[in-house]
């Protein structure tokens, strides 16, 4: 069979691009951030709708993720229509940081990540975190999987097809939109209940530069990165839905049956009635008739900013009358810690150091001058690193005036240490699956320290943001509890909670004393935005008199009250970033005076509590997972011209513990197989610190040649048939700053010979007649610490090396052995000589 060429090559295109794609990204994906970890004894309980998978420990956890999984499937079946297959849940705790995600390929899964989001700005504000995450990453389910007319037509033939996921090709705002529209419908909390982004779409109005809906990208540099696509796009999502209570499933089926899914504008205009452009232009709108009656800006005219520093901050703490530290990613470097020198009228930034993540940076050091530790001067603070390529973990350390720095002994874990100046101990939040407490390190002379609970949280109770009083007597803290109220609580010295400053349903956070111990300030967003707040604790009888310290138009929060007690330092919203500012302490005045912006799509609370699932839990299977659930048709180009024809497809399941792809293709005239095939399996245990992964490959490949005479005349033709098997294992060590590998194995490579005509074969050297085996081994050995920064064009400051070694024994030639040494090495330095990124030198 002939085809056009013009047609072989539409067809070589989309076919060889759309599998090798599919190929490429699951069986050895590279996103670390998505990540889920192998190993260990997991578990799986069966529900109507769900099989959730759990590591034994974590089985009430994902117990109680059953019921609320299957509570959001009768919610949202009552709003749109079911996929018609079950949903793969994981629920994993290997990561320390929030997170979900959801996918219909190559089946409907979801992973949850064990850990409350508390340390998120933007998901601080819900009534159960685990419903809330369960509920957003279902929506995707229901969404995604929704096919109809030639697309469920295309799934009955080719399965679950990537390529076959219409609504998959919105912009990623409309999706993520959706998902955040229906967790704060069905939730009553969630993004859309919160502050957050009302504050980034008036903070863009009070400016004039509200982005339009091709803007809303989720790979933008622009501040807040991709939060433009969740927050504008929820809020946008929200506006369309309001117009018409079915309009959401007419959307999602409009697009799901329509053979050109990127038409957008049509499926929004017959669902709402409206178009993008026209919806987004009365969403713009809104939002500038809202600017003129913002609180006037006077009060900031006695602020002092910190010029250049509009991107990502976090916890300012003062550690002189003039000096702050501060954490902070400005995108032109990797994130650092900061030394702001605050003058009579300007903040001055100095950089100290690098950090991993952007954590509290916590000063220890006696006032007094005593030192019992000998450690005056060191900041302890917490950053994120890899303990091996699935876990990534919190950990506290402590850097010396001299530079050096240090992982403090047995505080994996721990986040936003506070350190209590008379004796150094330290006061930190403890991650644990599902849930946050209060610990204490009690440090010792020789280094090393102890670890207790200092305020147990619960899944219903979460404790975050610890503070020690001046005296060390007492630490305020916020406590999170069930049903979206969070509360400024004074604890005692035995961690019972003494007196509750404040409690509000909304966002409480960074709660800090006075330095005379007499008042707490903190920030909220109870009356629309996030301001600064404070309470005298001696008028707390019972209730507490708060009153409010700021009325910023756009949002200020994190505040730290200088030593001598005359001014607070914070971090104001704007529309490039956190910037830090330093404000006099004031007095402040009384919550009857409501400021007007208050958050236009709050909601009351929706959360039910659930009985935890009592299905049987059995040990965990991926065999089902790894059966093939798609194909794609492979149409190609031999090399005689010829078409060749085949499919391919691949499988992974939940955990990666198994992954496979293949592809094969066939050349009806020549009757000529080509193909390839890989495994790869994760579980193996970790070694000398090092995790092994197992790969296994083989494919083969069709070659000819022209046979001449020496008076090169034609005589035939040379058909060599090529197989290539290779097996090994990869050991990897990743850490945030540097990373290294090694891959070990072995590999067989074999040629045969076949001549048109036969007779062609026996004038040639003997080895094509018997063919050739070529086994060998190799090494492969790689090394990097180059930076990115989260500007950057390209890779800055740092060096990557690779060396391969290999040896090849051959049969049927005259070199019986062959040897190889590839050495590589790239080295980057950028400079920083102005503009929006550093240039670079490679």
């Amino acid at each position: 069979m002939e085809l056009p060429p013009l047609i072989r090559k539409l067809l070589l295109f989309f076919g060889v691009t759309l599998s090798g794609i599919a190929l490429s990204g699951w069986l050895f994906p590279g996103s670390l951030h998505a990540q889920v970890d192998p190993r260990g004894d997991v578990q799986t309980i069966r529900t109507e709708h769900f099989r959730v998978h759990f590591a034994r420990q974590h089985e009430a956890l994902a117990r109680r993720a059953a019921s609320y999984a299957e509570l959001a499937w009768t919610q949202l079946a009552q709003e749109l229509a079911e996929p018609a297959e079950p949903v793969e849940l994981l629920v994993a705790d290997n990561v320390d940081f929030s997170n979900g995600f959801a996918t219909p390929f190559p089946s409907n899964r979801i992973v949850v990540y064990a850990l409350p989001s508390l340390f998120i700005p933007e998901l601080r504000h819900y009534d159960d975190w685990l419903q809330l995450v369960i509920t957003h990453e279902l929506v995707h389910v229901f969404h995604l999987d929704r096919a109809r007319g030639i697309w469920r037509l295309g799934r009955n033939v080719f399965g679950r097809n990537p390529a076959l996921f219409p609504n998959g090709y919105l912009p990623r705002w409309m999706i993520e939109g959706l998902a955040v529209h229906y967790e704060t419908k069905l939730t009553g909390s969630g993004r859309l209940a919160s502050t957050e982004f009302p504050m980034i779409a008036r903070t863009a109005a009070l400016a004039g530069d509200i982005p339009p809906p091709n803007e809303w990208s989720l790979s933008t540099s622009r501040f807040p990165l991709g939060q433009h696509a969740y927050g504008y796009g929820a809020m946008l999502m929200s506006q369309l839905a309001q117009r018409d209570s079915l309009g959401m499933r007419k959307f999602i089926d409009g697009v799901a049956s329509h053979p050109i899914p990127f038409r957008v504008n049509r499926a929004v205009k017959n669902a709402f009635g409206v178009g993008v452009q026209e919806a987004w232009e009365q969403f713009r709108d809104s939002l500038q008739r809202v600017v003129p009656d913002v609180t006037a800006r006077s009060q900031q005219d006695r602020w002092r900013v910190a010029r250049g520093m509009e991107w990502f901050a976090a916890q300012p703490r003062w550690e002189t009358d003039s000096t702050i530290i501060v954490a902070m990613n400005d995108g032109r470097d990797v994130s650092g810690v900061y030394r702001a020198h605050v003058r009579t009228d300007s903040i001055s930034l100095e950089r100290i150091a690098r950090r991993n993540s952007l954590d509290a940076n916590a000063l220890d050091a006696d006032a007094s001058g005593a030192n019992p530790l000998g450690r005056r001067g060191e900041l302890i603070f917490g950053q994120l690193d890899y303990e091996d390529p699935y876990v990534l973990r919190n950990a506290l350390f402590a850097r010396s005036a001299d530079g050096t720095e240090r992982e403090l002994p047995n505080t994996s874990r721990l986040f936003l240490p506070d350190v209590r100046a008379r004796d150094g101990s330290i006061i930190a939040v403890r991650v644990q699956a599902g849930y946050t407490e209060l610990v204490r390190v009690q440090r010792e002379a020789n280094g090393e320290g102890t670890v207790s609970t200092f305020a147990a949280g619960s899944i219903d109770t979460a404790f975050t943001e610890p503070r020690w009083s001046p005296d060390g007597a007492s630490v305020v803290a916020v406590r999170v509890i069930r049903g979206g109220f969070q509360e400024i609580v004074l604890l005692d010295n035995s961690g019972s909670v003494r007196t509750v400053v404040s409690s509000a349903r909304g966002i409480s956070s960074v709660p800090t004393f006075t330095p005379d111990g007499t008042r707490i300030i903190w920030a909220s967003d109870r009356l629309g935005s996030m301001q600064l707040y404070s309470a005298t604790i001696s008028a707390c009888s019972p209730v507490c008199d708060v009153r409010v310290l700021t009325r910023v138009p756009t949002g200020v929060t994190s505040p730290s009250v200088s030593p001598a007690g005359t001014h607070v330092a914070a971090l104001e919203y704007t529309l490039n970033g956190s910037r830090l500012v330093v404000l006099p302490l004031n007095e402040g005045s009384g919550l009857e005076q409501r400021t007007p912006h208050v958050a236009p799509y709050a909601a009351s609370s929706r959360s039910i509590a659930v009985q935890p699932d009592s299905s049987p839990a059995t040990p965990y299977r991926p065999l089902r997972q790894l059966l093939p659930r798609w194909w794609m048709p492979i149409i190609g180009e031999g090399s005689d011209g010829g078409a060749t024809f085949g499919l391919s497809s691949s499988g992974a399941d939940i955990l990666r513990r198994h992954a496979w792809a293949a592809q094969t293709t066939y050349h009806p005239s020549r009757r000529e197989f080509e193909g390839s095939a890989g495994y790869r399996y994760s579980r193996l245990p970790r070694t000398l610190g090092w995790q092994p992964v197992f790969d296994a490959s083989g494919s083969q490949t069709w070659d000819r040649f022209s046979v001449f005479d020496s008076a090169s005349t034609v005589l035939g033709e040379l058909q060599r048939v090529a197989r290539l098997y290779n097996a090994g294992v990869s050991f990897s060590r990743p850490r945030v700053r540097n990373s290294a590998s090694l891959a070990l194995g072995a590999q067989l490579e074999t040629r045969d010979y076949a001549t048109t005509p036969d007779s062609v074969l026996g004038t040639l050297a003997p080895r094509f007649a018997r063919g050739t085996q070529s086994p060998g081994v190799y090494a492969i050995m790689s090394y990097s610490n180059v930076m990115r920064a989260g500007r950057a064009i390209s890779l800055e400051d740092g060096i990557g090396a690779s060396l391969t070694l290999q040896q090849r024994w051959k049969s049927g030639a005259r070199e019986q052995t062959s040897r190889r040494a590839i050495g590589v090495m790239r080295a980057y330095k950028a400079l920083d000589v102005g503009g929006f990124a550093r240039h670079a030198l490679a």
